[in-house]
């Protein structure tokens, strides 16, 4: 698999609109990273609406059962006392929407006026427009969809190493991964737990040790833990790990999902060492996110043969097959598969 290329091309222009305090008038505002976009309607907000106007200039509706006839009287409403509007309507289900409705919302976006900034927000369901229709096509090429993305992780990096800082301690660039790591690489999710690590860390520099105390890891570094404990022969910390999955109720199907991935890895790995290549290839195959797994997985490989790599995958597609057509039962499986790869 190709390296997941993390397109912020869209969020770069919006922070340079509001920078410029130069908003345009249309947005979709969507993806997974909330602490951006959040971040994002604050800053709206206090580039449009003026000190005592939001009762005037700010609108925010639901859009579930709003009607297109309240759209345009909201954006129709013109500002008091600033020179622009602000507003927003949140899930707005496009595709739920008879196509005369679409029709009539089409005229509405294709008139906004100048003054009025226009978002649509999507925080509970997914944005979707369904391009096989005629009129969803030419709503596409009217909204400006903004997608706040997972960060890379090099700016991810730099930014938990700057709020640590804002909080009077430090760390080293190795242990900001290694947090992203553990929380799943979100800022929304990092934000309470680089709190927790500032407010307990003994010392002036944060450590991985501290870290490992007081933060929460996600369901999928659990699961890496697993495959680690695996592929190095520890047979004991796999069951240790597969047991905490369990315990947190994660469902079968992930965890097979993420150690046959991770067993896809180290057999790339693998391929890379016999051909002579190294980290940056496996990196660029596969798409590992943090550089330390793929680190490990180039270690790991060379300990294992392409045999066993190969004798792994074929018992995770079998196990794998099991959990979808047999009926059995998943926590039983998944420690046969255990039980399978430590011989």
């Amino acid at each position: 698999m190709a390296s997941k290329v993390v397109d912020n091309a869209s969020y770069k222009a919006l922070c340079a609109e509001i920078a410029a305090k130069t908003p345009g008038n249309l947005y979709v505002f969507t993806g997974e990273e909330r602490y951006l976009l959040e971040h994002s309607v604050r800053q709206l907000r206090a580039v449009l609406l003026e000190a005592g106007t939001d009762d005037f200039n700010y609108r925010r509706y639901e859009g579930k059962g709003l009607e297109v006839a309240d759209i345009a009287q909201a954006v129709d409403a013109v500002p008091l006392f600033a020179p622009r509007t602000l507003v927003e309507i949140y899930d707005y289900a496009f595709d739920e929407h008879s196509e005369e409705e679409k029709k009539q919302l089409l005229e509405v976006l294709m008139q906004l006026p100048d003054y009025v900034c226009l978002v649509f927000i999507f925080d509970t369901v997914e944005f979707k427009l369904d391009g096989r229709s005629k009129l969803n096509q030419e709503l596409k090429k009217l909204l400006k969809v903004v997608r706040f993305e997972l960060q890379e992780q090099s700016e991810l990096v730099k930014w938990i190493r700057k709020r640590l800082r804002a909080a009077g301690k430090a760390i080293s660039p190795a242990d900001a991964e290694y947090l992203s790591f553990l929380t799943g690489g979100s800022m929304t999710a990092l934000v309470p737990e680089i709190e927790k690590v500032a407010a307990c860390s003994a010392s002036q520099t944060v450590t991985r040790e501290e870290i490992d105390a007081v933060v929460t890891p996600v369901p999928e570094t659990e699961a890496y833990k697993l495959s680690d404990a695996l592929i190095r022969g520890n047979t004991a910390g796999a069951a240790q790990m597969m047991s905490e999955l369990f315990q947190m109720r994660v469902a079968p199907h992930k965890i097979m999902f993420w150690v046959a991935r991770d067993l896809r890895w180290l057999t790339a790995a693998r391929l890379c060492a016999d051909n002579g290549k190294g980290t940056d290839e496996l990196v660029r195959l596969c798409g590992i996110r943090y550089r330390f797994q793929a680190d490990n997985m180039m270690r790991a490989a060379r300990r294992r043969s392409m045999d066993w790599c190969r004798q792994a995958l074929l018992s995770c597609c079998e196990t794998a097959y099991r959990l979808n057509s047999s009926g059995m039962d998943g926590e039983t499986l998944l420690k046969g598969l255990l039980i399978s790869l430590s011989v």
